[in-house]
C-alpha cells in the first residue's frame, strides 16, 4: 500500500512536517528504545521506521520494517507477522527470501497526538515466534515513548524558528529594547540598545545597569523599574540618557511589567531617541 493513498495523508504529511530533522541527542535517544526493545522481545533487533518522516545523520529506514508498516498503517495498535515466510505479502521480499532470512516482525503503530499514523517500532527475529502478553505491553509502552520523543523533537524546532524571528526582528529594530529584573540584572539587550548607548561589550546579559551607567541615571532607571513592577502597568515617559558619541538626550521610554509563573518579576523596556 502506497502512504500517499491513505485518507490521512494529507494530514499525516503536516504532521510529519513539525518534527525537522534529527539531531545527535535524538537519534542517541531512539538508539536506545531499539535496544530496549530488541532486548525485552528478545529479538535480533528492533528499528524505529518513520516513512517520509524526520531523518538523521546515522539513521536509515529498514526497507522490511517499512515494507510492513505501509500493508498495517491502516490499522492501530500492535501488528504481528508470526512466519514472514508463508505471509503472501512479505514472503517474496529480498530481506525475509535472502539474507539474513527474516521470518517474524511485531510492531506498535506510532500514534500521533492527533490519531494519525506516524510510523512503527518494529521488533524482528530470524525464527518464527510470537510475543508475550508483558512484551507486547512493553512495545506499545515503548511506542508511546517515541511518539513523546517527537512531540518534544517538535516543540524544540517551534522554539526554535520562534526565537529566530524574535532575533531577526530585533537585528533590524531600531530601537533599544530590553529585559531586565526589578533591581537592574539585565536578562536580554537588543542590538539597539548596544548602539544607542554605545555599549561596546559583546554580551551584557547578567550585568547590572549601575555597571554601564551613571549613578544618576541608575537611580532613575531602578526607580521607574521598581515603580512598574508594583503598579503592574506600562510606564511611558521621557528618561534622560547618553548616546553613543557621549552626548546628552532624553529618550522615549516605555516599560511594561513582565510576570510568570514561578519566575522572578521582571521588567521589559523599549527607548527612542
Amino acid at each position: 500500500m502506497n502512504l500517499d493513498s491513505l485518507p490521512s495523508a494529507p494530514s499525516r504529511k503536516a504532521e510529519l512536517s513539525r518534527y525537522g530533522k534529527l539531531d545527535a541527542a535524538m537519534e542517541a535517544a531512539f538508539s536506545e528504545i531499539e535496544e530496549l526493545a530488541a532486548q525485552i522481545c528478545e529479538t535480533s533487533v528492533a528499528v524505529i521506521t518513520l516513512p517520509e518522516g524526520p531523518k538523521g545523520k546515522d539513521r536509515q529506514e529498514t526497507p522490511l520494517a517499512t515494507t510492513i508498516y505501509q500493508c498495517v498503517s491502516p490499522q492501530k495498535g500492535l501488528f504481528i507477522v508470526p512466519d514472514l515466510a508463508v505471509d503472501e505479502r512479505f514472503q517474496d521480499h529480498a530481506l525475509v527470501r535472502g539474507e539474513p532470512s527474516l521470518r517474524f516482525c511485531a510492531g506498535a503503530i506510532l500514534e500521533s497526538e492527533q490519531g494519525l499514523p506516524m510510523g512503527a517500532l518494529c521488533v524482528l527475529d530470524c525464527s518464527p515466534r510470537r510475543l508475550t502478553a508483558a512484551q507486547e505491553k512493553a512495545l506499545s509502552v515503548l511506542a508511546r515513548q517515541v511518539i513523546t520523543k517527537l512531540e518534544l523533537l517538535a516543540t524544540r524546532q517551534r522554539l526554535h524558528s520562534s526565537e529566530e524571528r524574535f532575533l531577526s526582528f530585533m537585528a533590524y529594530s531600531p530601537a533599544a529594547c530590553w529585559i531586565a529584573t526589578a533591581e537592574g540584572r539585565l536578562q536580554y539587550a537588543s542590538p539597539g540598545y548596544y548602539t544607542l548607548f554605545g555599549i561596546k561589550e559583546a554580551d551584557v546579559t547578567g550585568r547590572f545597569i549601575k555597571d554601564l551607567f551613571e549613578p544618576e541615571l541608575t537611580q532613575l532607571y531602578l526607580e521607574n523599574n521598581r515603580t512598574v513592577l508594583r503598579q503592574q502597568s506600562v510606564m511611558e515617559s521621557f528618561e534622560p540618557g547618553v548616546r553613543w558619541d557621549g552626548s546628552a538626550g532624553e529618550f522615549l521610554s516605555v516599560r511594561f511589567p513582565i510576570t510568570l509563573p514561578g519566575r522572578e518579576p521582571m521588567v521589559g523596556g523599549i527607548a527612542l531617541d
